[in-house]
């Protein structure tokens, strides 16, 4: 018994140190994804880099993730009312969790399908509908924390 559960424990933590594989991110997401986000935003992304909507959502989401980790709880709420960060169409609060750092988001990215790189093309889009939607105080730390 302790074996099996040594070795349960080892799976689940090495799983986890590797990041997302699809089914993790499918089912955070949920079959409607882009609901929780603006449509205006999901447009745009799907427009300007050729994503599907659920990749759009999903990698908004995964920076916002990483926003909700990282930013003062005070800048992480202001940002919560501009764009969600959870609920039914967003990541699940477990995935939020594990999106602390910027490999992490870009891991997502991957298991979404696209290059993680394109992190560098969602960053301005995403800064852009802050900024024009009440929050341009939160621009300078969120820039800084998606590296632009």
């Amino acid at each position: 018994m302790n074996k099996l559960l040594i070795a349960a424990l080892t799976l689940f933590f090495a799983v986890s140190a590797h990041g997302f594989d699809l089914n993790d991110v499918d089912k955070a997401l949920g079959s409607n994804s882009e609901s929780a986000m603006p449509s205006g935003l999901v447009n745009n992304l799907t427009e300007s880099l050729g994503v599907s909507s659920d990749q759009a959502a999903g990698g908004t989401s995964a920076l916002l993730a990483l926003a909700a980790n990282q930013l003062s709880g005070e800048n992480a709420a202001a940002l919560g009312d501009i764009l969600p960060t959870g609920g039914s169409g967003g990541l699940s609060s477990q995935l939020i969790g594990q999106i602390t750092s910027m490999d992490s988001v870009k891991s997502v990215f991957n298991t979404l399908g696209m290059d993680p790189t394109m992190v560098n093309q969602f960053a301005p889009i995403v800064l852009d509908y802050v900024g024009n939607n009440g929050g341009k105080e939160l621009l300078g730390s969120l820039s800084s924390l998606w590296g632009q």
